[in-house]
């Protein structure tokens, strides 16, 4: 059977033959150009165009402002009623304040009213007998708890109690 060999020469020549048809190109005269090119000209609008452009964005503007002069006087309605409750609210807790004071005041009082009538008959027994103690000296030496102070005592501890 025959075997098919190519010629190893035959991309060398090829690789040559495209070598010199790339360089006989840069030889050639460039070309000219007849005019200097002109960019389009801009998709410009028309007078009538831009004011209704710029109606547009004054009413957009006017409504826009309109929105925000009706929003800003219901925040000062809201701020003048949350005011008016803050005071309301002072008002209250200051009142609340001076009566719970002025019955404490009062409660004190009639403490002290209560507490007054329940000493004052034992200080007048113990003032008494310790009247009848400096006036008997008689009395042994022995003994320094006069008889009964006990239980003057004891009636004193439970009257505060």
């Amino acid at each position: 059977m025959a075997v098919a060999t190519s010629n190893r020469l035959l991309p060398l020549l090829v690789l040559a033959f495209v070598t010199l048809k790339s360089c006989d190109r840069e030889t050639e005269s460039p070309e000219v150009m007849d005019a200097v090119p002109q960019a389009p000209a801009p998709d410009a609008d028309s007078p009538a165009d831009t004011i209704k452009t710029l109606m547009a964005n004054v009413a957009a503007m006017t409504a826009e402002v309109q929105a925000l002069r009706k929003e800003n006087a219901q925040l000062r309605k809201e701020n003048q009623e949350l005011l008016a409750n803050r005071h309301q609210v002072e008002e209250n807790v200051a009142t609340w304040l001076r009566r719970e004071l002025l019955y404490r005041e009062k409660d004190k009082e009639a403490r002290d009213r209560i507490d007054s009538g329940v000493l004052s008959p034992l200080t007048a027994r113990v003032d008494a007998l310790s009247q009848a103690i400096s006036g008997n000296r008689s009395a042994p030496v022995g003994q320094d708890i006069p008889v009964g102070l006990a239980r003057i005592i004891h009636e004193v501890a439970r009257a505060l109690a």
